[in-house]
């Protein structure tokens, strides 16, 4: 029959003229409302700034974007998201402006300080953090070893019967402990050697804050479209919350620039 209203040949034969032309009308509308939605939906996914990287802080789910009553939105499509436990739709407008204003804020703590300043203090701090955690190693290594000593000297007394344990679980635990030890000497080896090798740590992150740097002098004269691939190179997740709490999380490489008290913001949107 889809066949048939489909064909003009079978215009006044099969089906009556009337008929016919009333039915490719309906037809006829009912394609231009599908593709009036399909360039609606298109539209939005092109203007939202955040699409791709925005999630719902109550289910974890990717959010999308769309237009609801002629606004420009951010709806998680979770069926499973009871409405009592979170809200699932939130204008788009808000988000963003309240998102670009913690990057120019972050853009312009950037600006106002030296870059030799910038970059020494978080060489210092990864300095630091290596420091720490080589001493942490050291001392894991130390304890694991006591452990394996001590393991050592029961395994003997098993020989003679005078142990509570099995040589079996004696030897099991005598090659965990082994196998641990090797994993922390492991990662102690590569602390030591990023600790030696300061100048090649201290290069590393120029190219990173020049980028970081860039982006923060071009970012205003922007088009939206490389504005939103910023963003996803700049944010790797923004969270929505009830109420329009917005959370940001920036990503590993760039964090080391900002300041932790921005990573969490609220807009109460009325």
């Amino acid at each position: 029959m889809k066949r048939i209203l489909h064909n003009d040949r079978y215009r006044g034969t099969i089906v009556e003229e009337e008929v016919f032309d009333r039915v490719q009308a309906m037809l006829a509308a009912r394609a231009d409302a599908k593709n009036e939605k399909r360039q609606i939906n298109l539209q939005s996914r092109a203007q939202a700034l955040l699409s791709g990287n925005i999630f719902c802080g109550h289910c974890g789910r990717r959010m999308t974007s769309t237009v609801k009553s002629g606004k420009l939105s951010y709806l998680c499509y979770n069926k499973h998201h009871a409405r009592e436990v979170g809200q699932k739709t939130y204008l788009a407008d808000p988000i963003d402006e309240s998102v670009e204003a913690a990057i120019f804020g972050l853009f312009d703590e950037l600006l106002d300080r030296p870059k030799d300043s910038v970059i020494a203090e978080r060489y210092l701090e990864r300095v630091a953090m290596l420091k720490d955690w080589e001493g942490s190693l050291t001392g894991e290594i130390a304890q694991r070893s006591e452990s394996l000593s001590k393991l050592k000297a029961e395994i003997v007394r098993a020989l003679t019967n005078d142990s509570l344990f099995s040589r079996e679980d004696l030897a099991e635990n005598i090659q965990a402990a082994k196998d641990e030890i090797g994993k922390l000497e492991a990662d102690l080896s590569v602390c030591r050697s990023e600790l030696a090798d300061k100048e090649k740590s201290y290069q590393s992150l120029e190219p990173t804050y020049n980028r970081f740097r860039n982006w923060a002098h071009e970012y205003s004269d922007l088009s939206r479209e490389k504005k939103r691939a910023i963003i996803c190179e700049l944010v790797s997740r923004i969270e929505l919350r009830n109420g329009y709490d917005v959370k940001i999380e920036f990503d590993l490489r760039y964090e080391q620039f900002c300041k932790p008290l921005r990573n969490e913001l609220s807009l109460l949107h009325n």
